[in-house]
This record gives C-alpha cells, sequence and structure tokens, in this order.
C-alpha cells in the first residue's frame, strides 16, 4: 500500500513541493528527524506518537504509514546510527596510513556524521526501550564496533605511531568523548560540524602520537568563541 500526500499537504511535513517519487523517503526522513528530537529532548519513554505527529503537523494515523510503533522508530534511528558509525570506521581504515592516522580519522568521521544529522547521534541503548528480538543485533554491533576500536589503537602501538597504552581506556576516553556532543551540540550554534571534527581529531591525535605532538587549538578558527569568551560554540545553553 502506498500512502501519497496531496501537494498542498506537504508543508505538513516541513517539506516543500517535491516530485511524487521522492515523497515517501522525504517524508520517512522528517519523521525520523522528529523522532530522534523528542526522543532526545524527553526520552523514550517521555516522548509519544502523539506528540510527534503534533510537531509535524500530521495525524498520528499518518504516522502509521511509515512505523508501526513508537519501538520501530528508535530502532531504525539505532541502525542509522550504526551504519554512519561503521561508514566512518571503514573511510579512515581505508584512508588512513597507520594506526594513529585511522584512529584520528575515525575520531574526525564520526563527529561529522554525529554533526551533521540528528539520526545518527543515538549511540546509547536505554534500558528496556526495545525488546530483545530489536536489542540483540543493535548491543552485538556496538559490541563489535568496541572491539574494533581497541584493535585499531592496538595496531598503532605495534607500528609506533601510537604511544604505549591501554586500548580499553582509551577507547573508552574516545567513545565518551563523542558521545558527550549529544549533550551540548546544537546544529546552527557557534560551531560548525567540521570545526568541531577537527578539534576533537587534532586532540586524540596530540593524546597519542609518539612523535612531535601537534599544538592544542587555542580556539577554533571562524568561532564566536575566539571574540566572545562568554559565548559557548554550538551549545544551545
Amino acid at each position: 500500500m502506498t500512502f501519497e500526500v496531496p501537494p498542498e499537504e506537504l508543508p505538513k511535513w516541513g517539506l516543500t513541493q517535491v516530485s511524487v517519487q521522492k515523497q515517501r523517503d522525504l517524508k520517512k526522513e522528517a519523521l525520523l528527524e522528529c523522532a530522534a528530537r523528542w526522543f532526545h529532548r524527553h526520552g523514550f519513554h517521555g516522548a509519544s506518537l502523539a506528540d510527534i505527529a503534533s510537531e509535524l503537523g500530521v495525524t498520528k494515523p499518518a504516522i502509521y504509514h511509515y512505523a508501526k510503533n513508537k519501538m520501530e522508530l528508535l530502532y531504525e534511528l539505532h541502525v542509522r546510527s550504526l551504519m554512519a558509525a561503521r561508514q566512518a570506521r571503514d573511510d579512515a581504515v581505508r584512508d588512513g596510513v597507520d594506526g594513529l592516522d585511522r584512529i584520528t580519522r575515525l575520531v574526525h568521521n564520526v563527529v561529522i556524521a554525529m554533526t551533521s544529522s540528528v539520526t545518527s547521534t543515538f549511540t546509547f541503548l536505554e534500558p528496556g526501550t526495545l525488546d530483545e528480538a530489536h536489542s540483540e543485533p543493535i548491543i552485538a554491533a556496538r559490541r563489535w564496533l568496541a572491539y574494533d576500536l581497541r584493535e585499531l589503537i592496538r595496531s598503532g602501538v605495534e607500528d609506533g605511531s601510537i604511544v604505549p597504552c591501554d586500548p580499553k581506556m582509551v577507547s573508552f576516553f574516545i567513545v565518551g568523548a563523542q558521545n558527550w556532543i549529544t549533550n551540548w551540540y546544537e546544529a546552527g550554534g557557534a560551531l560548525e560540524g567540521e570545526q568541531i571534527a577537527a578539534s576533537y581529531s587534532t586532540m586524540v591525535r596530540r593524546m597519542l602520537a609518539t612523535g612531535e605532538r601537534v599544538p592544542l587549538p587555542s580556539h577554533v578558527p571562524g568561532s564566536a568563541r575566539a571574540a566572545d569568551p562568554a559565548a559557548q560554540g554550538g551549545t544551545s545553553e
């Protein structure tokens, strides 16, 4: 069964005039972005399909053409976030010349993904939000990514590009720093995603490099922070 919204109804989804072929994909994207915002602000249990429908300007039944329930939306957001993380990892491994370069590229790529789309920011599985059938593959995929990150760090120690360290502890530090972005970053804020990614990857490189250490950025070029000490780059506070 297909579900097509008349052109005059598209603004209710936050969309402009588009071809019929693209309507469904664009509406699904608008739905996921709206759901992601609600889940981040209010938690899974504090958000309802009625809330999401109201923000989109559509009826609750309209959402059922795209998702059976709230859990299905959350599951897809986790899948998208995992796909973005895996792509960030694969690109870094492909392009990196040694262990340190692969890790810094990975950090850069992940931050870009997280700041580019709110649908790529679901990095923590809130207990009790997904049933076993949906949570098991998510948990398994996250465990693999965590293991792989430790192995990438270990390979950098072995090739001499990363200082001797505990890969597990370093991976906790990196993942924790990345995940915290969702608590303060706001699109349209003082810092753009590329600026944050550059700063994060520079700090990780400085922390792990065996050779001459690059200087820490005193400020991010183009940010409001350099001109206004009170400005909080990219934050809503």
